[in-house]
């Protein structure tokens, strides 16, 4: 297996652990997509085989027609199957609001609206993306095609078509996965790069030097220059050792002597945050993006409870917890959502649960 980490600008953005060649057959990875058979129909949901022994679970979306048992389907992963005390058989979780992603855009083929991502703020630079989308074809274009030439969106437009159509003629073939993959989170994390911003990929084997060049010949090619083989461990000499530690351990240290413990339930992901060297105000600033790279390390989600320093904070410092939690995910593409304070006073929040956690792919 290979650690892999993103940095930016030397600040640490994601972790992940990967397996090459798979652990296991990747019958049930985020974003994979597969032609699955109706097993079952009940009133919110069907069952969905995806292979011999892979059964996932649909919801009923709208505005799609009604199931019956024995149709071939096409799906994509939601949310990757993750054990827990309760269930320790749960299957992925699937979707037919299909997706194939790219650098610059996104492809819905049972979609119907073009859409422009609304990190893109000019109205000129808008209004030039839309008109590149054809009218009858339902693609986003991300962030990322606002720096982009047209010849290259229009080109990764085709690209992603070519990819639905070659699934297409498997339906017959149900239950099957597809040859569309999803990616690794380091490939990943190399196609959405941006050249001009001054990008190295550091490599400490020869064997991910080999797999990187490969993929970024076909996907990249413009990053080739980028790639360097890098003598020694790029964990150890990152200074990424210990926070890659922390990420198997209930308690975790702040920079002030404090500490916050993590403990992962069935039902919730509680989170104590205990005094240091400074105020429980200042404790708990401090807290905040040790909790959100733990978080995202981890690859958990659910229902989250966080028990802050201090149970008479002000409103003030109430809101002030609020709005630098949300920005620190913010800054680190973390999707969480905060709901406010309880009347016990703890801060509950909630994180999508759709990859495996970090400890489960050792």
């Amino acid at each position: 297996c290979r650690r892999v980490a993103h940095l930016r600008e030397d600040e640490l953005i994601d972790v992940d652990l990967e397996w090459f060649p798979a652990k296991s057959p990747q019958v049930c990875s985020l974003d994979q997509i597969f032609w699955g058979r109706v097993l079952r129909v009940d009133k919110s949901h069907a069952f969905i085989s995806l292979s011999k022994s892979t059964i996932g679970l649909l919801p009923l979306e709208h505005p799609f027609p009604n199931l019956t048992e024995g149709q071939a389907i096409l799906v994509q992963v939601k949310r990757e199957p993750i054990p827990d005390k309760g269930t320790k058989e749960k299957g992925p979780l699937l979707t037919r609001k299909v997706t194939f992603g790219g650098r610059y855009c996104l492809f819905h083929p049972f979609h119907k609206k073009r859409l422009i991502s609304s990190k893109v703020h000019d109205p000129a630079i808008r209004n030039r993306l839309h008109n590149l989308i054809p009218s009858d074809e339902p693609f986003t274009l991300r962030e990322s095609a606002s720096r982009a030439l047209p010849d290259q969106i229009v080109s990764e437009m085709a690209l992603l078509r070519e990819k639905f159509i070659q699934i297409e003629p498997l339906a017959d073939k149900a239950p099957c996965i597809t040859p569309y993959d999803s990616l690794p989170s380091s490939h990943r994390w190399m196609r959405d790069l941006d050249a001009s911003e001054g990008n190295k990929i550091l490599v400490d084997s020869d064997q991910a030097l080999k797999d990187i060049r490969h993929f970024l010949k076909i996907h990249r090619p413009d990053l080739m220059e980028y790639v360097t083989k890098h003598k020694g461990s790029l964990f150890k000499d990152f200074g990424l050792e210990d926070f890659w530690d922390s990420l198997f351990e209930d308690v975790v240290a702040l920079p002030s002597s404090g500490n916050i413990v993590i403990d992962i339930t069935a039902a919730a992901i509680v989170i104590d945050v205990n005094q240091g060297d400074k105020d429980s105000r200042g404790t708990n600033l401090e807290a905040i993006p040790v909790i959100v790279k733990q978080l995202k390390g981890r690859h958990i989600g659910g229902n989250i409870i966080i028990d802050f320093m201090g149970i008479e904070t002000t409103f003030q410092e109430r809101n002030q917890l609020k709005d630098q939690l949300l920005k620190e995910a913010d800054n680190l593409n973390l999707p969480l959502d905060v709901f406010g304070w309880s009347k016990l006073g703890w801060m509950e929040a909630r994180l999508p649960k759709r990859r495996l956690p970090l400890w489960d792919k050792l």
